[in-house]
C-alpha cells in the first residue's frame, strides 16, 4: 500500500497542472458519490509532496477502486479508477513481488 501511495505521489508531483482538465469536486460531495453509487470507502492516504493528500476508497468485495487527490488549495481530484482490488497480506512488504 505504501508503495502504491508513493507511486502516486510521484505521478502527482510531475503533473504540472494538477486539476486542469480533470474530474474536481468538493471533497464531501466525492466520498458521498463513491459511497452512494459504488460502496467505496477511503481505505489508505497519504500527503504528497506538494502538500496534497493522496487517498485511496475502494468497495468492500474489492469489484471497484478509486484513488482522489485533496490540493491544498482545497479541491479533490479523480486521479484512476478501476476495478477488481486486491489488497496484499502485510508479509509481502518489504520481499520482492
Amino acid at each position: 500500500m505504501r508503495m502504491i501511495l508513493t507511486a502516486l505521489a510521484v505521478i502527482v508531483i510531475a503533473t504540472p497542472a494538477l486539476g486542469a482538465g480533470m474530474a474536481c469536486h468538493n471533497r464531501g460531495t466525492v466520498k458521498q458519490h463513491l459511497s452512494k453509487n459504488y460502496k467505496e470507502k477511503s481505505i489508505a492516504l497519504g500527503v504528497a509532496n506538494n502538500g496534497g493528500v493522496v487517498e485511496l476508497f475502494t468497495a468492500k468485495d474489492g469489484k471497484t477502486w478509486t484513488i482522489v487527490i485533496t490540493l491544498p488549495t482545497g479541491p479533490t481530484c479523480l486521479i484512476a479508477a478501476g476495478k477488481d482490488w486486491e489488497d496484499l497480506p502485510l508479509a509481502l512488504y518489504g520481499k520482492a513481488l
